[in-house]
């Protein structure tokens, strides 16, 4: 593992790239803001999935695949934003701290 990637990525940091408007829309950070309120623990990583779901949304794609950031930088290297890079949690640290909050569910497909 990278020492770049950590596990546990802090609710400021996903704040900070929230306010990036070359990635994420202002919706996707109200949106985000709102289910990271309501989260029993973990609002960084409800905070930063919240958002990419809304990110997707706004793509026409209702789907979320976790797999697709787990463990990566946030932003593509093909984007050319000027911000600072965070990096997702791996995908068992996410997907444990997401069913934890009270806001996600395993489902069977």
């Amino acid at each position: 593992m990278s020492d770049k990637i950590r596990e546990q990525i802090t609710l400021e940091e996903v704040r900070a790239a929230l306010g990036n408007r070359e990635y994420f829309t202002s919706l996707d950070a109200h949106f985000a803001s709102f289910l990271a309120r309501l989260a029993k623990c973990y609002p960084g990583h409800v905070l930063l999935a919240a958002a990419l779901v809304s990110k997707k949304t706004g793509e026409n794609n209702i789907c979320l695949e976790l797999a697709e950031y787990a463990g990566k930088a946030l932003y593509p290297d093909t984007a050319g934003i000027q911000a600072q890079q965070i990096f997702c949690p791996s995908l068992s640290e996410w997907t444990a701290c997401l069913l934890n909050s009270g806001l996600a569910a395993q489902g069977s497909g």
